[in-house]
C-alpha cells in the first residue's frame, strides 16, 4: 500500500512539473491555474516582456519615456532575468538593498536634505501618482521628479513652478536665489 501511494505521489509531482514548475508568488497568485498560463506564457514558451508590460503599465510607460530604473538598466533585458517566478508564495520578486541603493540609478540623484530621508520618507501613498497608487507601500514607482510632486506650493502658483530658481535642496529657507 505504501509503495502504491509513493508511486502515485511521485507520478503526480512529475506530471505537475510538466505543466507548472511551482507555485507563483503572492503577487501573481491570481494567475495560477492551467487556464491562465497563456496570460504570461506564449504557447508554453518563456515569458515575453510584452506579456509582463501589458499588466505592469506604469513600468511600460517609464521604459517608453526613458525614465526610471527599468529604462536605464533593464531595457532590452528579459523581465524574468530579475523577476523570476514559480518559486512559491513567499518568494520576493523584487530584491534590492534599500540602504545601499544608489538613487541616481533611477534617474533622480538625491541631494541636500533629500539625502537625510529614508526611502519611506518620500515613497508615501500621498505622493504616489497614477496606476502605482493602488500598490502604495509595495512600490517605489509613481513619484514625480519635480518639487511640487511632494512639496506644497506656498506661493499658490504665483511664482511659477521653477522652485530651484529661488530655493536649494540643502535648505528651503532662506531662499538664497531670490
Amino acid at each position: 500500500m505504501f509503495r502504491i501511494l509513493f508511486v502515485t505521489l511521485i507520478f503526480s509531482i512529475i506530471v505537475r512539473a510538466q505543466f507548472s514548475p511551482g507555485d507563483l508568488s503572492n503577487a501573481h497568485a491570481n494567475l495560477e491555474g492551467m487556464s491562465n498560463c497563456d496570460k504570461c506564457h506564449t504557447s508554453g514558451d518563456e515569458v515575453q516582456n510584452s506579456k509582463c508590460l501589458s499588466c505592469h503599465t506604469e513600468i511600460n510607460s517609464l521604459v517608453n519615456s526613458g525614465r526610471g530604473l527599468h529604462a536605464r538598466e533593464a531595457k532590452g533585458k528579459m523581465c524574468y532575468a530579475c523577476h523570476s517566478e514559480h518559486h512559491g508564495r513567499g518568494y520576493k520578486l523584487m530584491n534590492f538593498n534599500q540602504k545601499g541603493f544608489d538613487h541616481g540609478r533611477a534617474g533622480y540623484v538625491l541631494q541636500g536634505k533629500h539625502l537625510q530621508l529614508s526611502c519611506a520618507g518620500c515613497h508615501q501613498a500621498k505622493f504616489i501618482k497614477g496606476n502605482a497608487k493602488k500598490r502604495a507601500g509595495r512600490t517605489f514607482l509613481g513619484l514625480e521628479q519635480n518639487c511640487l510632486g511632494c512639496h506644497t506650493d506656498v506661493h499658490k502658483t504665483t511664482l511659477g513652478n521653477n522652485c530651484t530658481g529661488c530655493h536649494t535642496q540643502s535648505a528651503f529657507k532662506p531662499a538664497t536665489g531670490f
